[in-house]
């Protein structure tokens, strides 16, 4: 019973140092999908960092947002142009009176309803 033991345990040290040869003698490391930049040390280069510099994000969510902003602000762009290009093509200006300078009218006007004199009440 102790032989088997110690014959299970060899076994188990021979399979160990067989993988472990096996795994030395691959060095394919195959890189899969990994596109993301990478600092200077082999680190992730978070996403605001790259919008920081004006590099452009690397996720997709990233990307998205930055273009949907992107949009907007050209839309909201291009509203102020055709508002600007109507408002152009308007040429009423209506003239404005201030009140002060018709005050003399209005009173004249007034008195004419009254009495009929534009100045007031004949003597």
């Amino acid at each position: 019973r102790r032989m088997d033991l110690v014959w299970q345990q060899g076994v188990g040290l021979l399979e160990a140092e067989l993988n472990a040869r096996e795994l030395a003698e691959c060095t394919f490391r195959p890189k899969i999908n990994d596109h993301r930049p990478r600092n200077r040390y082999g680190g992730l280069v978070p996403p605001t960092a790259l919008l920081e510099h004006g590099l452009p994000p690397a996720g997709v969510y990233e990307r998205s947002r930055v273009w949907e902003r992107e949009r907007r602000a050209q839309q909201s762009a291009l509203k102020q142009q055709a508002l600007e290009e109507e408002l152009r093509e308007c040429t009423f200006k209506p003239r404005m009176v201030s009140r002060r300078r018709n005050a003399g009218a209005r009173q004249a006007a007034a008195n004419l309803a009254q009495d009929g004199s534009p100045e007031g009440k004949e003597q």
